[in-house]
């Protein structure tokens, strides 16, 4: 009887040692995976800060160098680069450089009062049209007259309206012809990219690849 009762109690407390065991493993897996998920959202949360902060420089060094050359043509400073025709100049700042093109408006195309055969030459030459170019200009000129006709309404207040205000001022005058070219986002099949343009890789001569710039529509267009 003697070893009969020893060799259960044996049995009951290897029992015991087996189940602390899986405890302990089981907790320590636990704290593994809640280490690894809180790691996990750091990570997400310094590569996001990371990102605010690069939007943040490149807005504001683009602004410095549309305010630097705004600043330059309005003191008339003759440079190198307008000598030699160059559109593009470049400013070097403490946080980066910026490029800045600069474009006339003379030389573009009205946007509403050019005819439907102009719209549609203008828009199956560039690179990123599709091949419905007739299509889009009949769109924008039916948008056109829409506008024209006030099946399109889009309103400027004349006299400052409070923010938390939910009526219409009476002094409020319809826009009857297109006032910006981003305005032609909502002709359907006009996307960002045919608007303003896109990047597309190509191989260079000594079998590197870069991005060639294809222009958009509103590099041509002006109200």
């Amino acid at each position: 009887m003697i070893p009969r009762a020893a060799d259960s109690l044996d049995r009951r407390r290897a029992a015991r040692r087996g189940s602390a065991l899986l405890a302990v493993l089981g907790g320590i897996a636990t704290l593994s995976c809640i280490a690894l998920a809180l790691g996990s959202s750091a990570r997400t949360a310094l590569d996001r800060a990371a990102l605010r902060a690069d939007s943040a420089q490149a807005h504001l060094l683009a602004r410095g160098g549309i305010e630097a050359a705004i600043h330059e043509l309005a003191s008339a400073t003759v440079r190198r680069d307008s000598l030699s025709g160059i559109v593009r100049r470049g400013y070097s700042f403490p946080a980066g450089t910026a490029a800045v093109r600069i474009e006339g408006e003379s030389g573009k195309i009205n946007v509403n009062r050019c005819g439907i055969q102009a719209l549609s030459n203008l828009i199956g030459s560039l690179a990123s049209a599709p091949d419905s170019a007739g299509a889009l200009a009949d769109g924008i000129v039916r948008y056109r007259q829409g506008l024209l006709a006030g099946r399109i309404r889009h309103f400027k207040p004349s006299l400052p309206v409070a923010a938390n205000s939910t009526k219409r001022s009476s002094f409020e005058r319809r826009f009857a012809s297109i006032q910006v070219v981003e305005e032609l986002l909502t002709v359907p099949g006009i996307s960002a990219d045919l608007l303003y343009g896109t990047y597309r890789p190509f191989a260079t001569d000594g079998g590197k690849q870069g991005l060639r710039e294809i222009a958009g529509l509103r590099r041509y267009l002006r109200t």
